[in-house]
């Protein structure tokens, strides 16, 4: 597995294209799994920060709840681009918990959340709960002329281009 810093230091363009499907739009959809192994899909806000892609959640929401029993994951961005010229993004990995309340402060005052923590304070830990994510494949599926375009990058391997007519 990798962190976002190792993921654009092996497919440096592929990182670049998806990170920019992620950061295009703030609200994603995230892959879990429930007790019972059910999927559930849940809307997530997800962000790169310091060389990772976090993940913050409220405290007592499934997804949180989803993550901490069972640490897989799917993300996929949002489809805002109708043509998919500029792609569709997903990304696969397991997740670790963050429990330093200062790192979690320092990610919510980067991301804009942590207006109303004091300075020099840190979260209460029933604010929030944050992961960051370790990657086990990077995907892009976009439409490109009159084919379709799916470039996959999976830990340990080299970069895949797929075509479908």
């Amino acid at each position: 597995m990798s962190t976002w810093s190792e993921v654009e230091a092996a497919a440096p363009e592929l990182a670049a294209r998806v990170r920019a499907r992620f950061e295009h739009h703030l609200h994603h959809v995230l892959g879990t799994l429930t007790a019972s192994g059910a999927p559930r899909l849940s809307g997530t806000e997800a962000r790169f920060h310091d060389g990772q892609l976090w993940l913050g959640c409220m405290p007592s929401s499934v997804k949180a709840r989803d993550l901490t029993r069972d640490r897989r994951f799917a993300l996929h961005s949002a489809p805002t681009d109708v043509e998919m010229t500029d792609g569709d993004a997903k990304l696969n990995g397991t997740v670790t918990e963050v429990t330093d309340l200062g790192a979690i402060t320092d990610f919510l005052r980067a991301i804009g959340h942590g207006d109303d923590i004091a300075p020099g304070e840190t979260v209460a830990p029933d604010v929030a709960r944050a992961f960051i994510c370790d990657i086990d494949a990077a995907t892009l599926t976009r439409v490109a002329g009159d084919h379709l375009e799916i470039t996959t990058w999976t830990f340990g391997h080299d970069i895949v281009v797929r075509t479908v007519a």
